[in-house]
């Protein structure tokens, strides 16, 4: 279930804005609860005790801003997907320093029950990274791991090794396996297959180089680019880039 947290110091906004997206959720049959917020501490001392997996900020708000909020999660490694929605549109920029899913403008022309339906359409696509795989390694010791923490598969023989983004640091775990279940079992979670033996979470890409024919990953982690794999990358890229604007 994901836990979708939405907070404005105006009762009434905030109110509102979880009706539209409790509905916009229950259209597209999301599993999900929402929680509705007036303080920036409550929701922040909220999320300490079961951590948000979305949530709707005002920035503007008195003692706790949504910028606050957002540095807290950030501080602490959060996946937490941030939309913010204020009346200050030039505050978008600056928003950029949290790395914010969406940016909304109240009182653009456009109403919230407009702006905000494809804003939810994405952030449903985001969400099925949260799925959780249980990896077990060559000691037979399992872990759970939730899928958006996998930043690449590297397949060699009959071996996985499973890069993973666990609180900004990374981590290995091997495993038994093909290329080819790996590759039909992560394509529906935005994983795309750079080389014969690599597979990369779209999520983590931050750069193609294509003078060096590598694939640049969070934390300058590197794997190989393919001249076969090349265009699929660029295009799949092109299509994920598309879903966060």
């Amino acid at each position: 279930m994901s836990r979708i947290g939405v907070c404005d110091d105006n009762p009434t906004m905030a109110k509102n804005i979880s009706k539209i997206v409790s509905d916009c959720f229950s259209a597209h049959g999301g599993n999900f609860c929402i929680e509705m917020f007036t303080s920036g501490n409550v929701l922040i001392n909220q999320n300490k005790l079961e951590p948000f997996d979305v949530l709707f900020l005002d920035i503007d708000m008195p003692k706790v801003s949504g910028f606050d909020i957002a540095k807290s999660l950030r501080d602490d490694f959060s996946h937490c997907l941030i939309v913010f929605i204020s009346l200050h549109s030039e505050l978008v920029f600056e928003s950029f320093e949290y790395q914010p899913f969406f940016f909304v403008r109240k009182n653009c022309g456009i109403p919230l029950e407009e702006s905000i339906p494809p804003i939810v359409e994405k952030l449903v696509k985001h969400l099925k990274q949260d799925d959780k795989v249980v990896l077990e390694d060559a000691n037979g010791r399992k872990k759970a791991v939730s899928i958006r923490d996998i930043v690449c598969i590297e397949v060699s023989a009959h071996y996985i090794t499973y890069v993973l983004n666990l609180k900004g640091k990374t981590e290995k775990i091997r495993t038994r396996g093909s290329m080819q279940e790996c590759e039909e079992k992560y394509k529906a979670y935005d994983f795309v297959r750079t080389h014969k033996s690599y597979l990369a979470n779209l999520k983590y890409v931050t750069h193609i180089k294509n003078d060096t024919k590598e694939v640049e990953l969070m934390n300058c982690i590197n794997i190989p680019l393919s001249k076969f794999y090349k265009n699929g990358v660029d295009e799949e890229y092109t299509k994920y880039l598309r879903t966060r604007v």
